[in-house]
């Protein structure tokens, strides 16, 4: 056999080879494909399942999923986003945010706010919240932590700007928890995002 033909004999063994890889490779990502639809919900969760960007089902009962085993199309097709609607999820508020001249802007991403007479206050406070609404809630994963900070942010100014330094540091703190507690929950449910605010504890008042 001649030289010429050991070289053909050898790139043929190659391309051979490379094709049963090449096979292989394209059956494998074929199988993780259609297995990647396969979701197990975990207890304490349902999920949701948005198919190109709109949520599937017409109805509560079609949208929720419990928990177990779910099956869904291809991720390529399907998104599946778990929700933990029995854990208590908690944010912190830092920061607070103003247009007007409530807030001196050399304190704007410090926490400080000016109370009605004239002095400033540090106020930082935990938010706790549950899920109320895993559908709703869905379409605002992704800016959540956000909104509830800036609506926080949005109601302590108006509640501390209206009380004197004392009754915020002592005689009216856990009232105007309370108050705070009352109105950005009035105002995530003008917003209809889906979660329940269970408690506002201010942290660090000085």
């Amino acid at each position: 056999m001649s030289k010429k033909s050991d070289n053909n004999a050898v790139f043929t063994d190659i391309l051979s080879s490379l094709s049963k890889y090449f096979v292989a490779g394209v059956i494998l990502m074929i199988l993780v494909i259609c297995f990647s639809g396969v979701r197990f919900v975990k207890s304490g969760n349902v999920a949701i399942i948005l198919r190109f960007g709109e949520i599937v089902g017409d109805t509560p009962e079609e949208q929720i999923h419990e928990p177990g085993l779910l099956l869904a199309f291809p991720y390529i097709i399907d998104e599946v986003i778990k929700v933990p609607v029995e854990t208590v999820q908690e944010i912190t508020v830092e920061n607070h945010y103003s247009e007007d001249t409530t807030i001196n802007r050399n304190f704007r991403t410090g926490g400080y706010v000016i109370t009605g007479d004239s002095n400033l206050v540090l106020i930082r406070s935990v938010v706790k919240y549950k899920i109320s609404d895993p559908v709703r809630y869905a379409l605002y994963i992704n800016e959540i932590d956000d909104i509830v900070k800036g609506v926080v942010s949005g109601e302590t100014i108006p509640l501390v700007t209206s009380m004197t330094v004392d009754s915020v540091l002592t005689t009216e703190k856990t009232k105007l928890s309370e108050n705070l507690k009352r109105n950005t929950q009035t105002v995530l449910n003008e917003l209809d995002c889906g979660i329940t605010i269970t408690n506002i504890e201010l942290t660090n008042v000085i």
